[in-house]
Order: C-alpha cells, then sequence, then structure tokens
C-alpha cells in the first residue's frame, strides 16, 4: 500500500500573525511591557524636570542666604544649573563680597560628580572648571585686608566644632581654571599689582583611594606685571624614588618694577633704584625621594640672562652715591643641589661692565672710601665649567 495514505506529522505554528496580534492575548502581551517603559519613562522626564528646572530656582536665593552667613559678606549667584543625568552642577555669575567691590567674580563654575561618590560614601569629582576669576586684594592697612572680615569670620571659634572628628574625605580630579585675573592693591606703600592671563591645571587633589581618568597636567602660566611666566610639571609616581619635576620660565622680567617693590624692604637710610634692567629664567626643578637613611635629592637646573641692567644706590656707608650696571649677564649650564650644598655653573658671560661712585665725605677717624673710578666698559669670555664643591 506505501505510505501514501498515512497521515502527515502534526506541527504547531508558533508565529503570531498580524489578525493574532491583534485578538485580546496578544494585546494583553504588548501592554504587559508597555507599561513598565511607559512608567520609567514617566519618571525619568519627571525626575529630569525636578532636579534639572524646578530644583534650581527653589536652591539658588537659599545657597546666597547660607553662603552669606557663613562667610560674613554678601554672596549673589546669577544662575544655577543642575544636569542630572551628567551629573554636573553650573555656577553663573558668582560673586562674593559687597556689589560695588567684590573680592571675587566667577563667570562661570562648572563640577561633575562621579558615580564613585555613591560607593565611597563621600564627594569624588571627576571635574572642576573655573572660567574667569576675577580676585581683588586691596591691602588697607598694616595688617588689615578688604578680606579680613571674612577670615576673621571663618576662623571664629563654632561652639559645635569637635576637634576630635575625622577630617572629611574627598577625591577632586581634573582641576583647571581659566583666564584668571588677580588685582593687588597696596594703600600701604602705594603700590599696584596684576596678574592676568592666569591658567592652573592640577591632576588631583585626593584623600581617598580613588581612581578617575587624569587628563589634566600640572600647570601654571600668566602674566606677572606684564611679563610672561610659565610652569610645567611632570611627576612619575611609578618609578623608583618618586621623581617630579617643574619647569619655570619667566621671560621678560621688568626688573625696575621689582626693586621698587622692594624698596620698603630695603635698610635705611639706604635707597636702591633701577632704570633699566631685564631678567630671563629658564629652570627646571627636580625632587627625588629616596630610601632612609639618603637625604631627599633637589636640583636646580637651567640659565638665567640678566641684560641692560642699571642700578643707582645712594647713601650706601663709605660708598655714598653708586651707580652701576652691565648689558648681558648670563649664566648657562646651573646645576644646584642645595640639599647637599653643591653648585656647578657651566659658562658665564659678563658684558658691559660700568661703575661709578661718589664717595661720602668722612669724619676722622673713619675707615679710608673706596677710591672713584670711571666708567669701564669690561667684556669677558664665558668662563669654564667649575668643579663642585661642599658650600662651607
Amino acid at each position: 500500500m506505501g505510505g501514501a495514505g498515512r497521515p502527515k506529522p502534526f506541527k504547531r505554528d508558533t508565529s503570531m500573525s498580524a489578525e493574532q496580534a491583534n485578538t485580546p492575548s496578544g494585546q494583553s502581551a504588548w501592554l504587559r511591557w508597555r507599561r513598565p517603559v511607559a512608567i520609567v519613562v514617566g519618571l525619568a522626564v519627571l525626575l529630569t524636570a525636578l532636579i534639572g528646572m524646578w530644583l534650581p530656582g527653589w536652591l539658588r536665593p537659599r545657597l546666597e542666604k547660607a553662603a552669606t552667613e557663613a562667610l560674613g559678606t554678601p554672596v549673589s549667584l546669577q544662575a544655577l544649573q543642575i544636569s542630572p543625568w551628567r551629573g554636573e552642577v553650573t555656577l553663573d555669575g558668582l560673586a562674593i563680597g559687597p556689589a560695588a567691590a567684590p573680592i571675587l567674580r566667577i563667570q562661570q563654575a562648572q563640577a561633575q560628580l562621579s558615580l564613585e561618590s555613591v560607593w565611597r560614601l563621600a564627594p569624588v569629582l571627576r571635574r572642576v572648571r573655573i572660567d574667569k576669576p576675577d580676585l581683588w586684594i586691596e591691602r588697607q592697612s598694616a595688617d588689615r585686608f578688604n578680606f579680613s572680615a571674612v577670615l576673621d569670620k571663618l576662623t571664629a571659634p563654632s561652639p559645635k566644632s569637635q576637634t576630635d572628628s575625622e577630617p572629611a574625605h574627598f577625591a577632586v580630579f581634573n582641576i583647571e581654571l581659566n583666564d584668571g585675573l588677580v588685582r593687588y592693591s597696596d594703600r600701604v606703600l602705594n603700590q599696584e599689582h596684576r596678574i592676568d592671563q592666569l591658567r592652573i591645571g592640577v591632576p588631583f587633589v585626593s584623600n581617598l583611594p580613588s581612581y578617575v581618568n587624569v587628563d589634566v597636567k600640572p600647570q601654571l602660566s600668566a602674566r606677572v606685571d606684564g611679563s610672561a611666566l610659565s610652569i610645567q610639571g611632570d611627576a612619575l609616581p611609578f618609578t623608583e624614588g618618586m621623581r617630579s619635576a617643574v619647569h619655570v620660565k619667566w621671560d621678560g622680567v621688568d626688573v625696575p618694577h621689582w626693586v621698587k617693590v622692594a624698596q620698603p624692604f630695603v635698610p635705611q637710610p639706604w635707597s636702591v633704584a633701577a632704570t633699566d634692567g631685564r631678567l630671563d629664567a629658564d629652570l627646571t626643578l627636580r625632587f627625588e625621594e629616596r630610601k632612609p637613611p639618603a637625604v631627599p635629592k633637589l636640583s636646580i637646573e637651567g640659565g638665567l640672562k640678566l641684560s641692560k641692567l642699571a642700578l643707582n644706590l645712594s647713601q650706601a656707608p663709605v660708598l655714598g652715591q653708586v651707580d652701576a650696571g652691565w648689558q648681558v649677564l648670563d649664566i648657562q649650564g646651573l646645576d644646584a643641589q642645595p640639599l647637599e650644598r653643591q653648585v656647578r655653573i657651566g659658562t658665564i658671560l659678563l658684558d658691559g661692565v660700568q661703575w661709578r661712585n661718589r664717595p661720602v665725605a668722612l669724619k676722622k677717624g673713619d675707615a679710608q672710601p673706596v677710591s672713584a673710578s670711571p666708567a669701564s666698559n669690561a667684556a669677558h669670555e664665558p668662563a669654564p665649567a667649575s668643579t663642585a664643591a661642599p658650600w662651607s
């Protein structure tokens, strides 16, 4: 008879047709998934609206009031922004101090919180950025500044303070300060100083065993009273000896300006003034920790150049009036190790030395003065490298 008359085995069709999807059972399965998704989306929208839109407006005046009471000076904030899904808080238009003469103004400050804060139970900030801070320091009297009242408030003993409490734990990574300005007004010495184009980078400040990706290198750059200053740092924490290096480059330093700044500290009745002079410094400071009993190693390497110096010294004992200077003093190949009392110098170039002095009249019994000498213009070839010897 053959197998032609055998019934074919039954196979269940598990696929759902369009018609079946529209049946009550298919709609019920879809609704079971749709409701949790809708609830999650709704909660996310509600959370975003509460934290990102409502909370900043509610929190801003309370932060201003708390900060004003804590510092003892007015604190104002133009805007507060919170991004809950990025963990970012942004402050716009922060001002500390009287409205007419604020001590500190910050155009914008931003901080990003790390999820590591949850299991560390302590604040861990992934990034902090401060844009265009403006700090004004005014010396109003011999021992009072425009921020003295704030310091008095912060250092006043609190009845609730506990001296035996543990220090707060925290970790802050990737700290950046951009385009800063520091103004210093000394009403006692009648001096003004200005640091602008200030840029600071700090990889981290932490007392927690935390790990966050660091992409900020240690640096400090600025113009100090018009002269460019640059400091770059490198650390090698995983090498033997814990080595670190800081590169300092300061070009075009106005010597007359800084001599004037130091004038109040010159012993009376001396008077020192500089009519010309420029200093260029290119130095590298290296530090290496060593295992006991060896002492740490500190070295200063690089060079200094002092050009077109012209000094006037008046009322100096015995010498009287002195006019001195040179065209170039160039020191290169400097290798100083202060902790080991050693100094090596590769070359010294001194060119165009000038010296004039008018001795004062001496009373009977005083030592004879150094005789006046006409102006000289001496040039010296670079000296060979010296052999280091311990300081005596």
